[in-house]
């Protein structure tokens, strides 16, 4: 509830005077509540998760929801629709299958007959093996997710997003109040897109199937139980996702900047804060390296890049892990601006993607295919960088910087020079504290 809270005063800034009771947060926090009630007394029933239920229409309460925001036509946040109402369509079809009563001869008919009133409802069960790590291949299976098209989805949260961060300040917080805890609400906001980032990365080098047997009537079926997410919407996630990533999106807005003091006496950091290198004061930059670090380790995931590999392998118009880390270094390191904060942003991003290059090109769990392709770009990487032309000051010592690391790790080769990247903070809302 403490986090639904903080989600709800961040997106929101409801406190315009300073003194306002904000309602809404108590009352989208509350829905929150009866929601989880709900999901606990199916399990107490025997269900299990069904992480694709928020795909098809929010149809489970076995899910994990995310707060569903929308932006009405003024331009404002609402949260009236952020968590559903009520057990819906698969709570009431599994339910009926695990307790419905039939005599005896009628029972295995009658099952089969749910078991088909379910396939019908076009609801897929996917669970938690498929489901919680970022690694996992399913398009459908995420957890605090929502849409029916995860890269829509994702779009639709960043302009969610952009809208609170254009919001955010003096009235996201109560009279009374520190101005330093304004960075603890800022969290939440600024990684607003976390999770849809999740589900989005789950199409690339993505799987289409079910826990499937096989049927009674097979004659004139088809056993083809698994097929690729298409070449198109692999490209098109792999777009977006860039766009998380983006220095437009990730820079914090310098007015927000300027109402962030050191923490105030009683009211320190703790491990739902950034963390950073430029103490006491909030440190912007690393924050942008934390938040383009959560997309490239979803993008280069070890297990993705040698999907994408045996995917281009059987079809060579899907979209390969080449093309992925092309995209990544095109969208980063070629991007120049003129502007001095969105450049130091940009470089922060920059940073990022060659750490994460060099950690799976020494990825112990990394196919030798994968860490071959990772070396080439690495390499093409270090060739542009050598025709590159210095700009400003803090451009030419990053790319002098960039090129001697990189000529360093191709020579070594060892996890010791691959530079850290401040950890993302927790924000589930379960299992927070």
């Amino acid at each position: 509830m403490r986090q639904d809270m903080l989600i709800a005063q961040g997106l929101t800034s409801p406190f315009k005077k300073g003194d306002e009771s904000a309602v809404e947060l108590q009352t989208m926090a509350l829905a929150r509540l009866r929601q989880l009630s709900a999901h606990e007394v199916g399990h107490t029933l025997g269900l299990s998760h069904n992480f694709a239920a928020s795909q098809i229409g929010r149809s489970s309460v076995m899910d994990y929801p995310h707060p569903l925001v929308e932006i009405d036509k003024f331009g404002e946040v609402m949260l009236n629709n952020a968590y559903a109402s009520g057990i819906a369509q698969w709570d009431k079809l599994t339910i009926k299958y695990a307790y419905s009563e039939f005599n005896e001869q009628d029972e295995a008919q009658g099952l089969k007959n749910i078991r088909k009133q379910i396939s019908d409802s076009g609801i897929p069960f996917i669970t938690d093996q498929d489901s919680r790590a970022g690694s996992m291949a399913h398009p459908n299976a995420s957890l605090w997710d929502n849409g029916s098209d995860p890269s829509e989805e994702l779009l639709r949260v960043l302009k969610v997003r952009r809208v609170a961060l254009n919001q955010f300040g003096e009235a996201s917080i109560k009279n009374d109040v520190p101005w330093s805890t304004l960075e603890k609400i800022l969290v939440p906001v600024y990684l607003f897109h976390r999770f849809q980032s999740d589900a989005a990365a789950k199409l690339i080098g993505g799987l289409n199937y079910e826990y499937s047997h096989r049927a009674e009537d097979t004659e004139n079926k088809s056993v083809k139980q698994l097929s690729e997410v298409s070449s198109a919407r692999q490209q098109r996630a792999l777009e977006v996702l860039l766009k998380t990533m983006s220095s437009e999106e990730l820079a914090i807005p310098k007015n927000i900047l300027s109402m962030i003091p050191p923490p105030a006496y009683g009211y320190p950091r703790d491990r739902e804060n950034f963390t950073g290198n430029a103490l006491p004061s909030f440190d912007a930059l690393s924050a942008v390296a934390t938040a383009a670090s959560h997309t490239l380790e979803l993008l280069l995931d070890p297990s993705r890049a040698a999907r994408l590999i045996q995917q281009k392998a059987l079809n060579p118009n899907n979209i390969g892990l080449a093309k992925v880390q092309t995209d990544i270094v095109n969208s980063s390191w070629k991007k120049s601006t003129k502007y001095p904060y969105l450049a130091e942003v940009q470089r922060n991003i920059n940073w990022a993607v060659l750490k994460q290059l060099f950690s799976l090109a020494v990825d112990e769990e990394a196919t030798p295919q994968v860490r071959a392709i990772t070396h080439l770009s690495l390499r093409e990487l270090q060739s542009w960088l050598k025709n590159k032309r210095s700009g400003s000051t803090p451009q030419k010592a990053m790319l002098i910087q960039a090129k001697k690391d990189i000529e360093q790790f191709l020579n070594s080769d060892t996890k010791e020079l691959v530079p850290s990247i401040k950890p993302i903070p927790p924000g589930s809302p379960i299992g927070t504290l």
